[in-house]
């Protein structure tokens, strides 16, 4: 029989932990010496399975190689797996009765060890692909996260552009109009001789207090040789501004 490392197989255990009902384990020894050891109820499921009645040369029935020592002739006895071994009926199920022992069977311990790695590596497959699944939607909902976020920033932005943009066109207009005003009224006399200007405020004339006798405003200056004369408009005089010692003073 050719060597089988169980070993391999039991050590797979642990990512197939839900299939184990309980924690008997069988030590099965090889040919070649080598032993592991596979869950007891997988082992005895895996004998049940396999149990196959037959005729043998003795007229016997006979399973695993096993001469049961009960002569097939009559009602054929019903078989099933026990806890330790093999059981049979002759009552149509009424009672059972252990006829064998499992250790009595001689296995394919090669075929079981395939059969248990089969079924260990299908559940590792499966854990492992489940993993895979769970890491792709867990990247997944990061990246929908990651665009919503970004989608949400564009439109902070877009709004506050079209802000931005709707306060500067609204500022143009405003400095646009404001300078229009002033522009439609400029100052003039009012009734009462004084300078009234407009009052963007207000959007009305208002008296300055300041008496419109012609010409500008307010005085004006301008240097004659070594003097500094201050032009009144309103009396029309020229006074003269000169400097004694270090004061400024006005000689008329």
């Amino acid at each position: 029989m050719a060597a089988v490392n169980i070993n391999d197989v039991a050590s797979q255990l642990n990512t197939a932990s839900r299939l184990v009902v309980s924690t008997d384990f069988f030590w099965i020894y090889m040919a070649n010496g080598s032993q592991a050891k596979i869950p007891a109820e997988f082992a005895r499921a895996y004998l049940i399975a396999g149990i196959k009645p037959a005729i043998n040369s003795n007229g016997h029935w006979e399973i695993g190689g096993e001469d049961l020592g009960v002569v097939a002739e009559g009602k054929t006895p019903q078989f099933r797996g026990g806890t330790m071994g093999i059981e049979v009926s002759y009552d149509n199920g009424k009672t059972w009765s252990q006829v064998v022992a499992y250790t009595d069977i001689d296995p394919d311990l090669e075929a079981l060890a395939a059969a248990y790695t089969k079924v260990t590596q299908g559940e590792a497959d499966r854990v492992k692909a489940e993993s895979t699944r769970n890491s792709n939607e867990a990247a997944r909902q990061n990246a929908e996260t990651t665009r919503n976020n970004n989608e949400t920033a564009r439109k902070t932005a877009e709004t506050k552009r079209q802000q931005d943009t709707s306060a500067a066109i609204t500022n143009s207009k405003t400095q646009t109009d404001l300078a229009k005003e002033m522009n439609d009224h400029p100052p003039k006399m009012g009734s009462n001789g004084n300078w009234w200007q407009w009052d963007l405020s207000k959007h009305e004339y208002v008296d300055t207090g300041v008496i419109a006798r012609g010409g500008a405003m307010y005085p004006s200056f301008r240097q004659h040789r070594n003097k500094l004369l201050m032009i009144d408009y309103g009396s029309h005089v020229a006074e003269h501004v000169v400097k004694r010692r270090n004061k400024l003073v006005i000689k008329v």
